[in-house]
């Protein structure tokens, strides 16, 4: 026979979650507990990564032939591996789909030019 709880469980605690860092995931992966193929740190969390199905590779693909005509060609990277500086973020480790950026991917160890004098020199008149 079913049975319905009319108020919440007076003793049930919050449940603790821990909050992994970019170190102790490295750590787990070189001796071989964790398997970075499997799981993406976000936020202090291990988010188990969605497995890249042909709908996905399909909307990936799009986005990225999306970017590339606001952006111009050699901006968007589609898949890249990136490396966030420690200093930004202790608790994420991503891997994005696609990343913009912020100048063509053949000049990368070039002088960066600001995101704005880049807009300014097209468009004078908006800026």
């Amino acid at each position: 026979m079913p049975v319905a709880i009319s108020s919440p469980l007076a003793s049930a605690e919050p449940v603790r979650r821990k909050l992994w860092t970019r170190e102790e995931c490295d750590l787990l992966v070189h001796s071989g507990i964790l398997d970075p193929q499997r799981y993406e740190l976000i936020e202090g969390e291990l988010i188990e990564r969605v497995s890249k199905n042909h709908p996905h590779m399909y909307a990936v693909m799009l986005l990225c032939r999306w970017l590339n005509r606001i952006f111009s060609e050699g901006r968007v990277l589609q898949e890249p591996s990136i490396r966030l500086a420690r200093a930004d973020t202790r608790y994420s480790d991503p891997e994005p789909d696609a990343v913009v950026l912020n100048r063509p991917y053949d000049r990368l160890r070039t002088r960066p030019i600001p995101w704005i004098s880049y807009w300014r020199s097209r468009f004078p008149i908006l800026l």
